[in-house]
């Protein structure tokens, strides 16, 4: 909690999945960029939202699994289009079984019949520059409004048009808003995951239960090594409603290899003669 504010951290959840995570509420400050920092703090948001048909059937746990199949829908480049690497299919996949799985939503094996299809794609979202922004502001509210959707929910999202349009008043300057305003200006890398009713598509029927988006902050980061913390931080929150969204700081642990100075180490082995020239030498 921050305050009075209900703006939920995930602190109370499992350490082996978010590493470090900041408890007393307080925020994080660093003077070095990111892109120099060895381990630097990640700004993860997690938005789950059960629908109707969602509600109907209590969620999955480690003691009552749900097997799922997932499908790769792709990687896509949202907002303003930079070159960047974007994670490979099998590298998002990997880590979205893993991090299903805390919640019990298990891959279907041979003679197990799924029954969530889940739908994933992941990707960019990037903001305009600030005299592009000027010169196009339509366009530059609207992908503001795009960046909302994946960071918020409804009363979030409503929040943000209605200061857009009308302007800020004091009760707007506080944690909770200026968090989610400053991860919709800028740069966001996303993953987003909709179960359906794996029988309904079979049948022909889109039947959505649950939807869960992922966002990490840009800033001084790369998409490929975000997509493993962001979906760990998700992990605890696949199939659960939640009323607002839940911010994770993790840490991106940036391991390096030290060569030191070569050391040559005597051995008892003679080394063979080395051959003449122009004499043949048995092989």
């Amino acid at each position: 909690m921050l305050g009075s504010l209900s703006f939920s951290f995930l602190g109370a959840q499992d350490d082996a999945l978010v590493d470090r995570l900041p408890r007393s509420g307080e925020w994080v400050f660093r003077w070095l960029p990111k892109p120099f920092q060895r381990d630097p703090t990640l700004d993860v948001t997690v938005m789950t939202d059960v629908f109707t048909a969602g509600n109907l059937d209590p969620p999955a746990s480690p003691d009552h699994p749900i097997y799922v199949q997932l499908y790769a829908a792709g990687a896509k480049v949202l907002g303003e289009p930079y070159h960047e690497k974007l994670p490979e299919p099998p590298l998002v996949e990997r880590a979205l079984t893993d991090a299903l799985a805390h919640n019990g939503y298990l891959p279907a094996g041979p003679g197990q019949q799924p029954k969530l299809l889940i739908v994933f794609y992941w990707g960019t979202h990037n903001a305009m520059d600030r005299e592009l922004a000027s010169m196009f502001p339509e366009v530059d509210l609207r992908e503001r409004m795009e960046r909302a959707r994946l960071i918020g929910g409804a009363d979030q999202i409503r929040h943000m048009r209605t200061i857009a349009e009308w302007g800020e008043s004091i009760l707007d300057h506080n944690q909770k808003y200026e968090y989610l305003r400053d991860q919709a200006l800028g740069d966001l890398y996303f993953v987003v995951a909709s179960a359906y009713d794996y029988q309904g598509i079979s049948a022909g029927r889109r039947t959505l239960m649950w939807r869960t988006k992922m966002t990490v902050s840009g800033r001084g980061v790369s998409a490929v090594e975000t997509v493993r913390p962001i979906l760990a931080a998700a992990a605890p929150f696949f199939g659960r409603q939640m009323p607002e969204p839940a911010v994770a700081m993790p840490r991106l642990r940036r391991w390096e290899v030290i060569v030191g100075k070569p050391v040559v180490i005597e051995t008892d082995i003679t080394p063979p003669p080395l051959p003449s020239a122009g004499v043949p030498t048995k092989p």
